[in-house]
């Protein structure tokens, strides 16, 4: 050993292998995505970007032409950062960081108001902020306001034409029951226009069927607390706002009923939000109220198996249920809705033996035979109770004509 060169010390020693194990934890941390992503090509597995609700970019082929080796080296790019290893828990890591720090969500189609109250900012095509907007009548042209009414008066000639004691029930979306909870910009805007459904529903030309129509909006407003009428995260309703509804449209269409049936009981879930698929790395859990079918001897069943007498037309419908309760007053309720009705469906069983539930929003896919066979199997047994449920953003788009053109064409026409 050269005299002159100084003996490494033992505290020397273990700083040069800390060092050295610090720089090969840094160049592992960082190799990670890398070869996670290798290992997932490799495997041939394709992947959907669940974190990101959107499809990942594909392996970009060998170029024919000079455009294509022009991009070559973009779609590269774009390809390895999609299918960086360990992308889908980074991205979840920052949406919810977004979420704590900015109360802000990783998708504009849902924002939150205040005290955790979740909207359904855009349906897919609409201009921003239209699934708030719309409800609350921005942007409803002078020409949709001259069309409500007498669509409303189309509900009523319709159905009687058909020989159907028909009954409409709108039911309030959240943007209309809980606009203190709208970020304040929104609720100016909803505060600078007359609310569609309520003028048209007293306009001269729906006079003759506001007694078919029941809009809960002022009882619903009076009920709100934070999950009463709506989950604290959902779009659509549930509990005590699917209750009160029921209870509100059997004393104003069948008086005296209400009064005799025995309240159902209930019990509390908690269950992710009807919004969750729409905001990648978020359950938005919320409590609901349902009815406990079980403890009040009523027969719940919900799905296209409810239906053996037309099992292809259920299947292709979806969202379809059946209760039945023996005790009920009533015998039969048939329940021609959106997607609001899948909730409400279940309270009527208060008050009717059997509630048929169907839910028209793919009921376009039917075809001529099919939607004959559905007129027959709703309408055929003239049913001693018929009621048409929407939402008020679907009314206003004019859902009572699409479905009608369907369900009723001769009344409507081509």
């Amino acid at each position: 050993m050269d005299p002159h060169v100084p003996t490494p010390q033992p505290c020397t020693r273990r700083a040069t292998w800390a060092a050295r194990w610090r720089a090969a934890a840094i160049v592992a941390l960082l190799s990670t995505p890398m070869v996670l992503g290798a290992w997932t090509w490799s495997r041939g597995v394709v992947l959907q970007s669940s974190a990101e609700n959107r499809f990942l970019a594909s392996l970009p082929k060998r170029p024919k032409s000079w455009d294509e080796w022009r991009t070559y080296p973009a779609r590269w790019e774009r390809w390895v950062d999609d299918h960086m290893g360990m992308r889908q828990a980074l991205i979840r890591v920052h949406n919810q960081w977004r979420a704590t720090a900015f109360n802000e969500l990783p998708s504009k189609q849902v924002i939150l108001g205040s005290g955790g109250r979740a909207y359904l900012a855009t349906h897919t095509g609409q201009k921003p902020f239209g699934g708030i907007l719309a409800p609350c009548g921005v942007g409803f042209s002078d020409e949709r306001r001259r069309d409500l009414p007498a669509e409303l008066a189309q509900f009523r000639r319709e159905t009687a034409a058909a020989g159907l004691d028909a009954h409409l029930i709108v039911a309030p979306s959240p943007p209309m029951v809980y606009l203190e909870a709208l970020p304040a910009w929104l609720q100016a805007r909803c505060a600078q226009v007359p609310n569609p459904m309520s003028a048209a529903l007293a306009d001269a030309q729906a006079r003759d069927v506001a007694a078919k129509v029941l809009y809960p909006i002022e009882p619903l407003r009076g009920i709100r607390g934070v999950d009463r009428v709506m989950p604290l995260t959902w779009f659509h309703w549930a509990g005590e706002g699917t209750r009160l509804t029921a209870h509100l449209s059997v004393e104003r269409f069948w008086t005296g009923v209400a009064q005799g049936a025995p309240a159902l009981p209930t019990l509390w879930e908690t269950h992710p939000s009807d919004l969750a698929f729409l905001v990648p790395g978020f359950d938005l859990p919320a409590r609901v109220e349902r009815v406990d079918a079980a403890s009040a001897g009523i027969e719940a069943c919900v799905g296209p198996e409810c239906f053996s007498d037309e099992p292809e037309i259920m299947r292709i419908l979806g969202e379809v249920s059946r209760h039945r309760n023996p005790k009920a007053p009533l015998i039969r309720l048939v329940m021609v809705a959106d997607s609001y009705g899948l909730q409400l469906a279940p309270w009527y069983a208060r008050y009717f033996q059997e509630v048929v539930h169907i839910n028209t929003n793919l009921m376009q896919q039917l075809n001529a035979e099919q939607s004959a066979r559905l007129r027959e199997f709703l309408f055929g047994a003239r049913p001693t109770h018929l009621v048409f449920v929407y939402h008020d953003a679907t009314v206003l788009a004019g859902r009572i004509p699409s479905d009608f053109r369907q369900l009723f064409p001769k009344a409507s026409g081509p």
